[in-house]
């Protein structure tokens, strides 16, 4: 792990040289806020100048983000959201002590402009000193900014989920940034370790994965069109992934229903999840077919997810999505989907079938967005997200075993799906 921060100090440089350049600085726990101050006083003093060769440097931090795992992304990740970035590391044969090294993230906006910069903070630790960790991180974080927890393996009962659990208590927001599927970890035994540590405030990346669909989807039932929602019977949503649908099926497509359901008002009376033998779907792995009840308990409407392996799928990608409604006085019912022209393809078609939407047919780019993208957009956002909290409350319920019962905090009040939420 420290290779992927850490090369080399060329003896030849002074060390703000190899700070500046993103190269690990040993320094000894205790006094790394003097030698961060001691080495951006010396950056400052010889890069400062109004020279377009040499721009003034200008520290920036919006947030504290403490870091395990996918360090490779986080240079990206600094130069759109500059941060104070505490790493750790767990490695073997190191007593126990915590090492620790400095460095900078530094980027130049324009010609003449000060670079702009923020800081890396690496902590190395033996297994054995891990409990060391959580005081260490405590002693380095910025006064008054938030404290985000960026989390990239699956939790279980090792070490590294006890400490991911002493950081998230002392964190103003939790960020899962886990495959979709994870393997071997479903979406109740997220559920259920977030419970079993009493955690707040923690986002599932998966879900900011959703906002291009929710938005293309609540753009067409803005009002006056939103009365079509009170009339829905049917919603399918269909899903390629590389994971097997029975054994643990993709949290993104349980969040997209699961924020139907919650914005809605929907309760969840009966589920079924089928292989592929007793399905009628083109090429499925799996389908979970759902009935619900409306806001008001007298209209039923049916839920259809839709699974189709593809090893191409990490993670798992949205392809389709479906609603129909009941139009008065009309023969056929009201539809409305959006359907990628191919798989992975950004590019969706927009069909419509109602007397009273347009019905001609249209487009959209419907952008796969990347992890870093995902994260970028988590850290801009609200900590408290109702229409998050609530599609993560059905969503348990939907993809969840059926003989275990879930129990969802209390969800948020519903309202109609909205370009916010």
């Amino acid at each position: 792990m420290k290779k992927e921060y850490n090369d080399m100090i060329n003896v030849n440089n002074p060390t703000h040289e190899a700070f500046l350049r993103g190269i690990g600085v040993p320094v000894e726990l205790p006094h790394i806020e003097r030698e961060l101050t001691r080495l951006w006083g010396e950056s400052a003093q010889e890069a400062g100048g109004s020279e377009v060769s040499r721009p003034s440097v200008t520290r920036v931090v919006l947030c504290n983000l403490v870091v395990l795992g996918r360090p490779e992304r986080l240079d990206e990740v600094q130069v759109a959201h500059p941060c104070r970035a505490i790493l750790l590391g767990l490695e073997e044969g190191r007593g126990q002590k915590v090492e620790a090294e400095v460095a900078a993230t530094c980027h130049l906006p324009a010609p003449g402009r000060p670079q702009v910069c923020s800081e890396k903070i690496a902590l190395f630790a033996a297994p054995e000193a891990q409990r060391l960790l959580p005081s260490a991180v405590r002693g380095l974080l910025e006064a008054d900014l938030p404290v985000v927890v960026w989390w990239s393996q699956p939790p279980d009962d090792s070490e590294r989920s006890e400490l991911l659990a002493q950081l998230a208590n002392d964190a103003s927001r939790v960020l899962l940034d886990l495959p979709d599927p994870a393997s071997d970890c479903t979406l109740e035994h997220l559920a259920r370790f977030i419970e079993a540590h009493r955690l707040r405030y923690v986002h599932d990346l998966a879900w900011f994965g959703l906002t291009p669909w929710r938005d293309l989807i609540a753009q067409r039932f803005e009002p006056p069109n939103h009365r079509h929602l009170e009339r829905l019977t049917s919603l399918t949503i269909r899903t390629r992934t590389a994971g097997d649908p029975l054994v643990n099926p993709p949290r993104i497509s349980g969040l997209l229903a699961g924020w139907f359901a919650g914005q809605l008002g929907w309760t969840l009376e009966q589920r079924l999840q089928r292989p592929a033998a007793e399905t009628h779907v083109r090429h499925p792995a799996s389908t979970i077919d759902a009935r619900y009840r409306d806001r008001a308990g007298r209209r039923v409407i049916h839920l259809t997810l839709c699974f189709e392996l593809d090893p191409q799928a990490q993670p798992a990608q949205i392809d389709a999505v479906e609603l129909e409604w009941e139009e008065p006085e009309a023969v056929v019912p009201g539809c409305y989907r959006i359907e990628r022209v191919r798989p992975g393809h950004d590019l969706a078609r927009l069909y419509v079938t109602s007397n009273n939407l347009c019905n001609l047919p249209g487009s959209a780019t419907i952008p796969e967005l990347d992890p870093t993208r995902r994260l970028l957009n988590a850290l801009q956002a609200s900590r408290n997200d109702p229409p998050f909290q609530a599609a993560w409350n059905q969503a348990r319920q939907l993809l969840g075993p059926p003989d275990t019962p879930s129990t969802p905090s209390r969800p948020a009040p519903p309202t109609e799906p909205t370009r916010q939420s």
